[in-house]
Parts: C-alpha cells; structure tokens; sequence
C-alpha cells in the first residue's frame, strides 16, 4: 500500500483504532496479498496440509492467512504471514496467547 492510503491506515493505527485492522481486513490490498500467500502455500494449510476449500470441494477447509507479527501491518511481506486452516489458527492463538 502506497500514498493517501497508506498514510490513512498509519493514522488509524497511531490512534489506536480497533477498527482500522478489520477495516483492513476488507480492503482491496489484503485481499490480494492473501491470495498470494495463500497460492505460494499451494492453497494447503502449512502446519497440517489442508487443501482449500475452493480447490477440493469435498474435502477441502477455508483457510486463513495469519498474520505471524504485526510489525509491517499494511507492509507485509509473505514471511509474516501464514496459511493454516481454522484448527491450526485456532491452535496457533492459543500457543501465543
């Protein structure tokens, strides 16, 4: 992300704003960087090898991107981010926790 938007999730992080993660969560850029991370995983989860949903209908899962840290919130690089399905998200949080 570059220029007024980017300038725009900055404020909105400096000031502290829950809103302004989820907002991003929407936004056109997320989107695209997850579907990068989520094809350079081959569309699996990478702790326990899911397949996506969408590529294996009947025994696929949707997967999440999570992000490892939040340092480069808006700026990630696919080394901050992961693909796990729901079980492995939810295992990852709790680890962290």
């Amino acid at each position: 992300m570059i220029g007024r938007t980017q300038k725009t999730w900055e404020r909105m992080r400096r000031r502290g704003d829950r809103e302004w993660y989820f907002a991003y969560l929407r936004s056109h850029h997320w989107r695209q960087l997850r579907k990068r991370r989520l094809a350079k995983a081959r569309w699996r989860c990478e702790r326990c090898g899911r397949v996506d949903r969408h590529h294996d209908a009947r025994r696929g899962t949707r997967l999440h991107v999570h992000h490892k840290n939040y340092a480069r919130l808006s700026n990630e690089r696919m080394s901050d981010l992961m693909a796990l399905c729901r079980a492995c998200h939810a295992r990852q949080h709790r680890v962290i926790g």
